[in-house]
């Protein structure tokens, strides 16, 4: 495309490639080996704008598209400081009308994750152990999230803060130690937190989530205006597996397709093939 000429971005040793695409409405953002981000209108493929990382290291290429308003987010960073880690980072908040950057929001300085809410009316930054709430148009920052964890908790090499949401009203938070919390999208403020994410199942407003922390193996369910626990069954226990209470959730339904599909094929060659080709003598 012509367009993709006149990017002024700087030179790579390895050649300038595409290392991942994100679209939203009429808008494509294309994160670039080296950490440069490009954001085009589909309609036309004319470029917005482009953003250079800044001498970025830690998570290239993390950005948010919302299409109204019409808004990017992404990372990037100042020069890495040393040897002290991963560098602080700043998340550009890109106004897709004008593509130019209206605010740098600062607060969180260690992205993790970025996302716009269900409404297009707030952006969540997170950081090591919490996430900074934004507002949206402006940038202003309105309030820090509850910890999801200890600042001095076993696995400190494991914080990692991903954001999901829950609702409209609320925001599931997890770090890749498994340790999870459900937060108050208006304040920030805490609903529950657990340890466990891997086999936590969010379903529109609802979440079904394990919570193995301080020797306790339960279930938790957190609904707009309901939070109930339950122990786990013996059957339940050690294994994640979709508790009843979620079967009728998409990620119930995805587990079935997957059953039913590995049930009716089978590996050939590291291919996934009908049974009957299984069966079937090939070669000499």
């Amino acid at each position: 495309d012509e367009t993709c000429v006149k990017q002024e971005l700087e030179a790579d040793p390895v050649g300038r490639r595409v290392e991942e695409l994100k679209a939203v409405g009429d808008i494509v953002a294309a994160s670039w080996r080296g950490g440069s981000t490009t954001l085009h209108r589909i309609s036309n493929g004319k470029l917005i704008g482009a953003y250079r990382p800044r001498g970025e290291t830690w998570k290239p290429g993390l950005i948010a598209l919302q299409a109204k308003p019409a808004r990017a987010a992404l990372a990037t960073s100042p020069k890495v400081l040393g040897n002290l880690g991963p560098p602080l980072s700043v998340t550009a908040l890109v106004d897709l009308e004008t593509g130019r950057v209206s605010s740098l929001l600062e607060e969180c300085r260690w992205v993790t994750d970025i996302a716009f809410s269900e409404s297009g009316d707030q952006l969540l930054v997170g950081d090591l152990r919490h996430a900074c709430i934004h507002d949206a148009h402006s940038g202003k920052f309105v309030a820090k999230t509850a910890p999801v964890r200890g600042a001095w908790d076993v696995d400190d090499d494991l914080q990692d803060t991903v954001l999901s949401r829950l609702g409209a009203s609320r925001w599931f938070l997890a770090t890749a130690d498994g340790s999870w919390a459900v937060v108050e999208a208006a304040s920030g403020k805490l609903v529950t937190k657990g340890f466990g994410s891997d086999l936590a199942i969010i379903d529109g407003d609802r979440l079904y989530a394990i919570n193995t922390s301080k020797s306790t193996e339960e279930l938790v369910i957190v609904g707009p205006n309901e939070l109930k626990r339950r122990p786990l069954t013996k059957s339940e226990q050690g294994h994640n597996t979709i508790p009843p209470e979620a079967f009728e959730s998409p990620a119930a339904k995805r587990q079935k397709a997957l059953a039913l599909l590995l049930k009716s094929t089978c590996s050939l060659w590291g291919f996934r093939v009908p049974t009957e080709l299984c069966k079937t003598q090939v070669g000499p």
